[in-house]
């Protein structure tokens, strides 16, 4: 998922250089939201 974030974001910077600075909070949101679930499926795992 992480991968699919970042290249998604290279992806708009690389056609839309201007709209870097609406991307770049979005990339780095949704890179915490999956790093996020991801962690909570591993002390979900620990707690069962």
């Amino acid at each position: 998922a992480t991968g699919l974030i970042f290249a998604a974001y290279i992806n708009g910077v690389a056609r839309q250089p201007e709209a870097r600075n609406v991307l770049q909070p979005i990339a780095f949101l949704g890179f915490a939201l999956a790093e996020a679930l991801a962690l909570f499926g591993l002390v979900l795992a620990f707690v069962l």
